[in-house]
């Protein structure tokens, strides 16, 4: 089966993705798209890697059109079972590195969650050339938007996901494919993008038990719906899972969680990264 991710098997973790997980930045996303058209129902958006079609499913509420390109064949399962009954979404097998479209066909290009999947070896060349098929499929004066994290939201010791405390070399793993947020920057001026900016986005990735219950990630559906696990063998997770119900009992898990908030008020869990065609 087709998959995309170039680290994370996604055709096992979508099959329990929802349940453990949240759209965030959405209200974010959609007051963006006013800047290409102030009536968004008038606008064609494609949105790339859309997984589950959690994003797509509200988005799809608020413009003329989404057309979407997922690489995992579970996730495309997923989300045509999901939006079956939206008349105004297409949804695609395929490859964002390669879109299927011809040159300026979008208002607006959105990705949520998406461009650490991407190799990001050889300085994020694969980064560059989705920035690349973004900028033509994108018509004058659309938008790309950008959903995504930094390296100081992934930091195990300063970030804002209290679990990467207990599991810090899958952190630093996952940490080093997220281009720093300056460079992704760089990286759209380059590919010709102008009136570059960034929102902090709203929101919270997980369900509720996330932020309650320190015994909720020992579970091991929401190791498979996280995809920083994907570095850890399942020896590794058992030791860290180990690790989290002894600091349950010793009370030092509470401190980590209560340090993750603090910063995730300072810097919320995911940054909206756009730029303009002109």
């Amino acid at each position: 089966m087709k998959n995309a991710s170039s680290y994370c098997n996604y055709n096992v973790a979508f099959k329990g993705y929802d349940s453990i997980r949240k759209p965030v930045g959405i209200s974010e996303t959609v007051d963006l798209l006013k800047k290409v058209k102030a009536q968004t129902h008038e606008i064609t958006l494609l949105e790339g890697g859309f997984g589950t079609g959690a994003c797509t499913e509200i988005i799809c509420n608020h413009v003329k059109a989404v057309y979407g390109v997922e690489g995992s064949e579970e996730g495309c399962r997923k989300a045509h079972s999901k939006l079956c009954q939206c008349s105004n979404v297409f949804l695609l097998l395929g490859n964002i590195l390669a879109l299927p479209f011809v040159d300026s066909s979008f208002d607006a290009y959105m990705v949520h969650q998406v461009i650490h999947h991407l190799n990001s070896a050889d300085n994020f060349r694969e980064l560059k050339l989705f920035l690349k098929e973004a900028f033509r499929v994108l018509k004058s004066n659309g938008i790309i938007i950008i959903n995504t994290c930094t390296p100081e939201h992934i930091d195990p010791d300063n970030g804002v996901f209290w679990s990467y405390k207990f599991i810090p070399k899958a952190a630093g793993e996952l940490k080093r494919r997220y281009i720093p947020l300056d460079e992704l920057k760089e990286s759209l001026r380059q590919a010709g993008f102008t009136e570059i900016d960034t929102k902090k986005a709203t929101g919270r990735f997980f369900k509720d038990s996330y932020y309650q219950n320190p015994l909720s990630v020992t579970d091991m559906e929401f190791c498979k719906g996280d995809s920083v696990y994907c570095f850890l063998t399942e020896e590794e997770i058992s030791k860290a899972n180990e690790q989290i119900t002894q600091a349950c009992r010793d009370g030092s898990v509470f401190e980590e969680m209560e340090r993750a908030n603090k910063r995730f008020e300072d810097i919320g869990e995911a940054v909206v990264v756009y730029g303009l065609k002109r």
